[in-house]
């Protein structure tokens, strides 16, 4: 079970799954990761399990407001979050008696302090009233479970049980050539496009490179503001809720999302795509695995460790063919990519090695 449980490191920057980490757990301790602080390089030794369970809401950064979330998408949560409280509770909202998950969810658009004295909680074990400060925490801790649970399991079935298949796919691609251009296999391909897609969608800063994806934010949401990571992680979210909608129910009505913007821009020729191999020296890894850098010259990049022995780069120029360039690189060449990896982690970046002379410049 351990490959499919999300773990947090240090902060809620990107959620990464334990089976993507397991590339860089060291020879003794199978389980076992050096997690170093990105500002005194100290390191620890930390066993995945201890760093275990994504905690979504904490720092609010991927917090699923229950209060705008009345949209027939959320029904399933709302049928579930109703389930669980009912047998304890009779609530009222003003003059409506709430005896239905749908009356439940539109009112729960009010489920705020300012409210409070609108509603009326009778605890069922005794008739006596119940605090809504307390019914109210109940309810969102409720809430946070299932969707937090909606999501990793989601997450667990469509992407981290076919992690250690990809990787293998793609070590078989390494060359004895400097470089070479070769076609990807379809399955492998689209794996790797849906996963990019999800991933990419949670931070603004990568979103340099797709223009289209900047206006469809901006137009689907009529925002007027300058465009930040803290509104893009709320609305990323709400777009992951309608992928998962349309991909479990083959729901047409959510086929049009952001994520599937995501996943048709990469298949296009703006895009192209290269993947790195390393000699002897090992790439690192950190608490923000997908990172995009400003390039000096005429194109961005967006790096992607995929494992010690190979990197993922995206570049914003035009495709060969839709053909994918594979790359051995030399030692100072997986240096400078590892130096960039540190730069731009949270906090913590992981290493199979403790020696980081030898890793970095």
């Amino acid at each position: 079970m351990d490959d499919i449980i999300y773990m947090v490191i240090a902060v809620i920057a990107h959620i990464i799954p334990q089976v993507y980490l397991k590339s860089w757990c060291f020879k003794n301790q199978k389980n076992s990761v050096y997690i170093f602080d990105k500002y005194n390089l100290k390191y620890e030794i930390k066993n995945l399990k201890t760093l275990k369970n994504t905690n979504f809401q904490n720092k609010d950064e991927y917090f699923l407001n229950i209060q705008d979330c009345c949209l027939e998408i959320y029904s399933e949560l709302f049928e579930s979050l109703f389930s669980s409280i009912k047998a304890r509770f009779a609530i009222r909202y003003k003059n409506i008696y709430i005896d239905s998950a749908y009356k439940f969810r539109n009112c729960c658009r009010y489920l705020d302090l300012d409210n409070q004295d609108n509603w009326i909680i009778t605890d069922l074990t005794n008739n006596n009233r119940y605090g809504y400060r307390s019914f109210r925490e109940q309810v969102i801790r409720l809430w946070n479970d299932n969707y937090q649970n909606k999501i990793e399991i989601f997450f667990s079935k469509n992407y981290e049980t076919h992690w250690l298949e990809f990787l293998d796919y793609i070590n078989k691609l390494k060359t004895t050539d400097k470089e070479k251009f070769i076609l990807i296999n379809d399955n492998q391909k689209n794996y790797l496009f849906e996963f990019l897609a999800v991933q990419l969608t949670r931070k603004f800063t990568n979103f340099s490179i797709f223009k289209q994806v900047i206006e469809y934010y901006m137009s689907a949401f009529g925002l007027k503001k300058k465009m930040d990571d803290y509104t893009v992680k709320k609305l990323w979210i709400s777009n992951l809720f309608k992928y998962i909608q349309y991909k479990e129910n083959d729901n047409s009505k959510y086929e049009k999302n952001l994520i599937n913007m995501m996943i048709e821009y990469l298949n296009s020729k703006e895009i192209s795509f290269e993947i790195y191999f390393s000699k002897d020296i090992d790439f690192l890894t950190s608490d923000n695995p997908i990172f995009r850098i400003e390039s000096s010259e005429e194109f961005d990049y967006i790096y992607f460790p995929l494992n010690r022995k190979s990197c993922l780069a995206i570049c914003s120029k035009s495709a060969v063919n839709n053909m994918f360039k594979i790359k051995t690189l030399s030692d100072i060449e997986v240096k400078i990519i590892n130096d960039l990896i540190i730069k731009n982690s949270e906090k913590n970046f992981i290493s199979y090695n403790i020696d980081l002379k030898k890793l970095v410049i």
